[in-house]
């Protein structure tokens, strides 16, 4: 009966494990073992490269560990691995620097005169008058 009880826990936690996100700038190599595509090769190299740095996203990962591909970066990820609190990959950085890239058209509107539509013509030869060389200086 003890057996079967201590059987039944084993298989509570390990289940526990599968459903867990295990973070891969902080786990041990055993820890990153837990996730379904991650063996002990990987889960070592992992480690060992993570020395050079912490990992920015699961596409970093993918481009520094040797043997870490795109399906298996995306059958970790399915599994439970993170980076930092948070998995980002290629397309969210995309889709954000496109956001970054577009102005809010609100925020335009009350920003102020826009500076590269008309300038100020005194400003211009004012500031042109400070940069230019004088004519008449002696050397």
């Amino acid at each position: 009966m003890k057996t079967l009880l201590l059987a039944f826990a084993a298989l509570l936690l390990s289940i526990s494990a599968a459903f867990a996100a295990v973070n891969a700038n902080t786990a041990t190599a055993d820890e990153l073992q837990t996730v379904a595509g991650i063996g002990p090769t990987i889960a070592q190299r992992i480690v060992d490269e993570r020395r050079n740095g912490p990992y920015k996203s699961l596409d970093d990962i993918q481009a520094r560990v040797k043997g870490v591909g795109e399906t298996s970066i995306r059958k970790m990820a399915a599994a439970g691995l993170t980076v930092s609190g948070g998995a980002r990959s290629k397309a969210d950085s995309k889709a954000d620097s496109k956001a970054d890239a577009k102005p809010d058209s609100k925020s335009d509107t009350k920003a102020g005169p826009k500076a590269d539509a008309k300038t100020d013509p005194k400003a211009d030869a004012k500031s042109a008058a400070k940069t230019a060389p004088k004519a008449d200086a002696r050397p």
